[in-house]
């Protein structure tokens, strides 16, 4: 294996929270009713997947609220990023050391995320990873989000790898079902306090390997690779 994929929210920075949050009360104000288990298999798609999901899902709400899809994708991106910007940047403990451990060691380090380019931006800024970050792919660079394995595909051809040689870490079942359709292996990352009903750690069941810190990450994909 020569290259590592990271995801970025659930994985690199603990932020399905707030976005549940944010998303949740937009939904709200608009007189949308979600329920948590239907929220949940968002998880891991693209705004615009999860708004048109929404407006499908639920057509009489969403034409009584007058509401376009790419109007709630602005919405809830403008909502998210001032929340993110208040309260600082979560990052799951040890992820930016693998991420840093990884890169020193050889190995090509990608990100590929739903996220749109402005939120990954700010992450690895804040972070200090730009510099050791190969290729960036975010949902606006794709045209189908998963479960489809454009993005990791995407991000391999960027690598200048075969898929067979990427390790992708990943938090949701969408994301887990595009990197495995994509040849590559998986790690399911399940640390999230989010979820608490225990529907986390089935998001992620079938990866190829399953871990509930980034330590074992690490070790799944490279024991020689030092994460505290």
């Amino acid at each position: 294996m020569q290259a590592i994929v990271f995801d970025m929210d659930g994985v690199l920075i603990d932020s399905e929270p707030l976005h549940r949050r944010v998303e949740q009360e937009l939904f709200d104000s608009y007189g949308l009713r979600v329920a948590a288990m239907e929220h949940l298999g968002y998880l891991g798609m693209s705004s615009y997947a999860t708004f048109l999901g929404v407006a499908t899902a639920h057509p009489r709400e969403w034409a009584a609220a007058g509401l376009s899809v790419d109007f709630a994708v602005d919405e809830e991106r403008r909502r998210y990023m001032g929340a993110l910007r208040r309260q600082g940047i979560p990052f799951v403990s040890g992820s930016v050391e693998l991420v840093r451990a990884a890169s020193a060691a050889g190995w090509r380090v990608a990100v590929a995320s739903s996220a749109p380019e402005e939120q990954i931006s700010l992450v690895l800024s804040t972070a200090g990873l730009s510099a050791v970050i190969s290729c960036v792919i975010s949902g606006d660079d794709v045209t189908n989000g998963k479960p489809h394995p454009e993005i990791f595909l995407t991000a391999a051809a960027c690598l200048d790898v075969s898929p067979a040689e990427c390790w992708v870490v990943e938090d949701s079942s969408n994301g887990v079902q595009a990197a495995l359709s994509a040849g590559m292996r998986c790690v399911g990352f399940t640390d999230r306090s989010d979820f608490s009903d225990a529907s986390a750690p089935s998001q992620v069941s079938a990866a190829t390997t399953v871990a509930t810190s980034m330590k074992e990450v690490a070790a799944a994909i490279d024991p020689t690779l030092a994460v505290p």
